[in-house]
């Protein structure tokens, strides 16, 4: 399974840059707020205040739909 999931992996572009598009995302603290993250993490203190969990929403979903864009226009491209 460790195998398969590598050999899928190593064909789609890697997101690696998390940490330095949360830091810049802090700087839109009311675009922030009107994101509901839908991280679900078991946590020993709840986090009101932090900026991480909208941002990896953000992050995440920008991930999925430019994949989904790119797998649009190939398959527009093949037909």
């Amino acid at each position: 399974m460790q195998q398969q999931l590598a050999n899928h992996l190593s064909k789609n572009e890697r997101w690696a840059d998390f940490k330095s598009f949360a830091n810049n995302a802090r700087d839109f603290p009311e675009l922030l707020r009107k994101i509901d993250p839908q991280v679900n993490l078991f946590r020993a203190e709840i986090h009101q205040d932090t900026y991480w969990d909208p941002a990896w929403q953000l992050y995440s979903t920008m991930i999925f739909a430019r994949q989904a864009q790119c797998r649009s226009e190939a398959i527009a491209h093949q037909n």
